[in-house]
């Protein structure tokens, strides 16, 4: 019996560890790697759907290039301006050798002012977090979520609960 294979779209050990232990829960025996993909958007996007689109491209290119893998996965991270302030967030897809497509955001929250600021001037966000804190990159380890939310959810958590939504489709296939 052939093992399911996901292939991720990233090589970020915080994103593939993610991914794989919400596939696991589901498919215990499941393959689980990241690769490298270009996300096909600026390195950090600043709409909703171009953070979108980045994961759409992610998992597609992933599919592709990997031959044995059954899904791809997509995760990308992006902000948004508004009148109230910078948002961050990210987006995951899902997507079958059927073309078959799962897509799920995960929480959104404001940014502090000073990092929005950094963020505007065109510093990339883990960057800006790094310097904003006076820290080292969080892009792989909990995140500006986990400092801000003082540990209570990191960024593995809170991509592992986007990637669960995103699976929805092929976990309840009659539905969709």
């Amino acid at each position: 019996m052939k093992k399911t294979v996901f292939v991720v779209g990233t090589q970020n050990p915080v994103k593939v560890q993610a991914v794989a232990e919400v596939v696991r829960q589901f498919w215990p025996e499941a393959e689980v790697f990241g690769i490298k993909v270009n996300s096909g958007v600026e390195k950090q996007p600043k709409t909703n759907s171009k953070t979108r689109q980045g994961a759409l491209n992610r998992a597609k290119s992933a599919l592709k290039i990997s031959a044995e893998a059954d899904y791809g996965v997509g995760l990308e991270s992006g902000v948004e301006f508004r009148k109230d302030g910078l948002w961050t967030f990210g987006w995951v897809v899902v997507i079958n050798r059927q073309g078959k497509v799962g897509l799920a955001k995960t929480v959104e929250f404001r940014l502090p002012e000073g990092l929005a600021q950094m963020i505007k001037e065109g510093i990339e966000q883990g960057e800006a977090d790094a310097r904003y804190f006076h820290r080292n990159d969080s892009g792989q380890s909990e995140g500006t979520v986990g400092l801000l939310t003082k540990g209570k959810v990191n960024r593995e958590q809170a991509f592992s609960q986007a990637t669960i939504f995103a699976l929805v489709p092929f976990l309840n296939p009659g539905y969709y």
